[in-house]
């Protein structure tokens, strides 16, 4: 019978063989935790201890998994986000560290307006699991948030993750097609409006990591065209969803904010770009013409 130890270390060899895994130790680690239960440090407590031949098989399905490219969000059914845990699972689009920084820019923007309007009402457009809109809802209290989301299965996940959060007070669910009309009474409705829709062109999508693009919903990661239809919708619909002195933060693709600041110039003012850790340019910040 196999130890922790052991298996640790086959686990590692295996996915350090595929050539495909850049973090083989770290990996075969999570594989092993989410194949046993354990946190990091009982797993290091435990190294001597025999595994059970049932989790053994399991770990080694994880790692089969794996080294097939499936994303390693998929296998343990987690992933991290700006300090919290999301459930994520096959179908749902697994948020990206580079999106946190609408997660930093949005505390500060309502930072600087709190007291002035309570509740802070939010909207998080393609949702997803909810990483942005729950995320923000955790960090700044007095907040609800609105999820809007047309893929069922995301939902299902946001509400997990709601619940988890302990956020089921001050969320609300919407699901539908945010390409098509908004509902009337979301008129001058929201403080802050975040998203992050498909924006990767459909020409670009066969030269994405085959974890991406074999393994994650195509509808979450393209629009199926240039990769800038949503921002054309949403700069006739979004402002009209927006309180007078509302803003509304979107994530662009790489290269693409020029493009998108032309079409959104339309109907907002001040339009900021934001870059994320790497100095890339990664969202916009618009402010709603008044």
């Amino acid at each position: 019978m196999e130890t922790i130890q052991s298996l640790l270390k086959m686990g590692e060899e295996r996915l350090h063989a595929s050539s495909r895994e850049q973090s083989p130790r770290l990996h075969s680690e999570l594989l092993l935790m989410a194949a046993t239960g354990l946190d990091r440090t009982s797993l290091y407590l435990q190294l001597s201890n025999p595994v059970p031949i049932p989790v053994t098989t399991r770990f080694w399905n994880h790692i089969q998994r794996r080294v097939s490219g499936e994303p390693i969000q998929y296998i343990t059914g987690k992933t991290a986000f700006y300090g919290y845990d999301f459930s994520v699972g096959k179908g749902v689009f697994i948020p990206r560290f580079d999106s946190e920084v609408i997660v930093e820019r949005s505390i500060a923007l309502l930072g600087e307006n709190a007291g002035e309007r309570i509740p802070i009402t939010i909207l998080d457009l393609c949702s997803g699991c909810g990483a942005l809109g729950l995320t923000i809802a955790a960090e700044v209290p007095g907040s609800v948030v609105t999820l809007s989301e047309n893929n069922p299965l995301a939902i299902d996940f946001a509400r997990l993750n709601t619940n988890r959060m302990g956020l089921e007070q001050r969320v609300t669910f919407y699901e539908k097609d945010v390409l098509k009309p908004f509902p009337e009474d979301w008129d001058g409705k929201f403080d802050l409006i975040v998203a992050n829709p498909p924006y990767i062109p459909l020409a670009e999508v066969e030269e994405l990591a085959l974890e991406v693009q074999g393994f994650e919903p195509g509808v979450a990661l393209t629009d199926g065209g240039d990769g800038l239809s949503f921002y054309r919708v949403w700069a006739e619909s979004v402002p009209m969803l927006l309180t007078k002195p509302g803003k509304f933060i979107t994530e662009i693709g790489d290269g693409a904010a020029k493009d998108v600041k032309t079409i959104l110039a339309r109907s907002f003012t001040e339009i900021g770009v934001i870059q994320d850790i790497s100095g890339k340019d990664r969202a916009l910040l618009c402010r709603r013409v008044v």
